[in-house]
């Protein structure tokens, strides 16, 4: 189904209320928009005004679609750290560090993927552009959380390993 703005929804969204297919082809307007200038021009010479002008919307409009303009290119939020901690502390418990690691990460690429193709086009050409975005600080900050948990998913191993053995 085509919308207003261009975007096809795939079949299996047009249950939803058009409302909700309206802020969803926004939202990937949106998205579409800063992957699109970020490429063009790179991460720093593309502001939040630009990505609302290129959308055909509001700056106000994109704030309540996405917090930052990282948000709007890689699904990043800023609240997403934490999260990130948390779940290298509480995936598989059981399991070796890596293995949790490993879990986190392919679920990860999986959601990302998802959500490139929900864009259209080539899910490739979108991580190409993804990449060119130069943002490691992002990357760093991932890592950094994942790091962050280890020390506590030791400390919920070792209790664990406790409590079996008595």
């Amino acid at each position: 189904m085509m919308t207003a703005t261009g975007t096809t929804v795939p079949a299996a969204e047009t249950h939803a209320s058009l409302r909700e297919r309206k802020k969803l082809a926004t939202r990937r307007s949106l998205r579409r928009a800063a992957l699109d200038l970020v490429a063009e021009r790179g991460f720093a010479h593309v502001t939040i005004e630009d990505i609302a002008e290129a959308a055909d919307v509001s700056p106000r409009t994109f704030f309540n679609y996405f917090p930052s303009k990282e948000a709007a290119l890689f699904g990043t939020d800023p609240e997403r750290i934490p999260v990130l901690r948390e779940r290298m502390i509480h995936t598989a418990p059981g399991e070796p560090a890596l293995e949790a690691l490993r879990m986190i990460m392919v679920s990860d690429a999986r959601a990302v993927a998802d959500e490139l193709g929900e864009l259209g086009g080539n899910p490739v050409d979108w991580l190409r552009r993804m990449k060119g975005a130069h943002l490691e600080h992002l990357i760093d900050q991932a890592f950094r959380a994942l790091a962050d948990g280890l020390p506590e998913r030791r400390e919920l191993r070792n209790i664990t390993r406790k409590k079996d053995n008595t």
